[in-house]
């Protein structure tokens, strides 16, 4: 993934602490969230996070209890699903006799 001069990588997002976030760099949603959602609109499901439906927001990526919109913002995400909340976003690999269990 690229990067602009100043921005956080997918790397850094577990690196960022307390203090750090929520970090906007635009209003909410940013130009680029209400461009793909306009785009994309008739193919929205009904049953999608209805945080994501009033929000409005496109994420981009997430680390841990922390998510990336395409417009550079980051939060931390409180609307998550079960297994996200358990895990975290992009958790880890699980340990070589669970992923042999599971088949993975």
């Amino acid at each position: 993934m690229t990067s602009l001069p100043g921005e956080i990588t997918f790397d850094d997002l577990g690196a960022l602490g307390d203090g750090d976030v929520p970090r906007l760099r635009t209003e909410l949603p940013g130009p680029r969230s209400v461009e793909l959602w306009a785009r994309d609109a008739e193919h929205h499901a009904a049953n999608s996070s209805m945080a994501a439906q009033a929000l409005g927001l496109v994420i981009r990526d997430g680390k841990g209890s922390l998510v990336r919109d395409v417009d550079g913002n980051v939060f931390v995400d409180f609307c998550s699903g079960i297994v996200v909340t358990n895990l975290g976003h992009s958790p880890t690999p699980s340990s070589p006799p669970s992923r042999k269990r599971w088949g993975g």
